[in-house]
């Protein structure tokens, strides 16, 4: 069910029900999940640094919280490369 309009707690939801993805990167098939996941949070770090996201609030808010979600999975994979290379 699409999210009504001016509802701004809701991901958006494709007509399928689906959440629609934030990034082309979390669209893409094919690459693993853990890449899936470093690329996108590099490419929502890029964007995040663009002041022209800023302009609209509600992206910089989605792109944001999303930013979030990512940083605690790349945090723990970094976490886990450096204790393997002690």
């Amino acid at each position: 069910m699409p999210s009504p309009p001016g509802d701004r707690r809701r991901p958006a939801r494709s007509p399928s029900g689906e959440r629609e993805p934030v990034t082309e990167i979390e669209a893409r098939e094919g690459t693993g999940p853990l890449e899936a996941i470093l690329q996108e949070h590099e490419q929502l770090q890029k964007r995040l640094a663009d002041p022209s996201v800023h302009a609209d609030q509600l992206l910089a808010r989605r792109l944001n919280r999303r930013y979030a979600e990512l940083d605690r999975v790349v945090g723990a994979h970094r976490e886990l490369q450096a204790l393997r290379e002690d």
